[in-house]
């Protein structure tokens, strides 16, 4: 991996973060609430008891929200929407490209060539 192709997958590592991964700070009182809260426009918090029972309307909150999952007030789990996932996979996938890219290259960088073994006598 060259360094520009490092470069621009770094811009769109930070580009990614800044847009998807703001992370609500909900504080332990938002678990203790009964029914279905939203929080900040970003997460909504639901009860396990809560997707048996209405779990049409929290699908439908997944189109605008990621979902956290409650049980006895702790957060267990998060669903979010499918397209949404694909994005955060994609962006993992990127994250480990660049970190590889950046190992090798480091790597590279501090090699000698008697660390090198060609491959032809191998």
């Amino acid at each position: 991996m060259n360094i520009r192709i490092a470069t621009e997958k770094h811009n769109l590592c930070n580009k990614f973060m800044h847009k998807y991964c703001t992370i609500p700070d909900p504080g332990l009182d938002s678990f203790k609430e009964p029914n279905m809260v939203t929080i900040k426009d970003t997460a909504t918090i639901a009860s396990i008891s809560e997707l048996r029972t209405e779990s049409e309307k929290i699908l439908k909150e997944l189109k605008d929200h990621r979902v956290i999952l409650a049980r006895h007030n702790k957060p267990i789990a998060v669903m979010l929407d499918y397209t949404r996932y694909e994005v955060f996979e994609k962006m993992i996938e990127l994250a480990e490209d660049y970190i590889l890219g950046s190992l090798a290259h480091e790597r590279d960088q501090h090699s000698k060539k008697s660390d090198f073994v060609d491959i032809e006598e191998w």
